[in-house]
């Protein structure tokens, strides 16, 4: 019963429920039984609070936890966009916790490709090293399998020099000599200083403006989206 199937009870005669001393991941047990027991009224207070677990939760690390837990659950897919987002928003926290080693290797690939973590390319490179490394008998064979699966996950565009320098270098014999020459050579030929993450980079395709009309109808906030279905930017240094 997943220790959970009293609670499930107790709502059903009692019409209450109190959350206060489960466990986050006991929470989807009891989502998993209010769905299979067809206890919509449950499933709704359930949800409500599992979102409040996610956005809230103190320890960034659980959101992989939360994310796995969606992706079995039959009514998790609604909770995976929030999930994803605050990996994202967290990944520096994320990636480079205990929990990210556990994962698995596709769910690893699959959080290192999303495209707004803030996180830099170096931090990701370090947190994909480090899963090989952490997941191989040993370091030929993490070699290989970042070579195989992940060398190409990472966008070494972007990479200053002062990332490569901290966060590449340092566990660059997993890389191959030609891809690490290049990078290598990449990185400090551009201008750009200091180290920016992924999300920093993506260029900004709509502008939202907010214009204040002090003399129509009492401080009228008037919203205006301007969206742009090619925006190219040139950076000159």
């Amino acid at each position: 019963d997943m220790g959970v199937f009293r609670e499930l009870i107790n709502f059903v005669y009692k019409q209450k429920f109190d959350s206060s001393h489960l466990e986050d991941m006991q929470l989807w047990d009891l989502l998993y039984l209010a769905n299979k027991y067809l206890i919509e009224q449950l499933q709704t207070l359930l949800a409500a609070k599992l979102t409040h677990c996610i956005k809230t939760c103190q320890h960034k690390r659980a959101l992989l936890q939360h994310w796995q837990r969606a992706k079995e659950n039959i009514l998790g897919e609604k909770f995976l966009l929030a999930i994803k987002e605050h990996i994202e928003l967290f990944a520096e926290q994320v990636l480079s916790s205990e929990e990210f080693l556990k994962i698995n290797k596709e769910e690893a690939k699959e959080i290192l490709k999303y495209p707004n973590l803030r996180a830099t390319e170096g931090q990701i490179f370090k947190s994909a090293a480090a899963w090989c490394l952490k997941n191989n008998d040993s370091e030929a064979e993490a070699e290989r399998d970042f070579q195989n699966k992940f060398q190409n996950i990472i966008q070494y565009d972007s990479l200053t020099s002062e990332d490569f320098i901290q966060n590449i270098l340092p566990h660059s014999n997993i890389m191959e000599r030609e891809v690490l020459k290049k990078v290598t050579k990449q990185s400090f030929e551009t201008k750009t200083s200091g180290m920016s993450t992924r999300y920093a980079l993506k260029p900004v395709k709509s502008v939202v403006m907010v214009i204040s009309k002090d003399d129509l109808n009492g401080n009228e906030l008037i919203f205006k989206k301007l969206s742009f279905q090619n925006f190219d930017v040139a950076i000159h240094t």
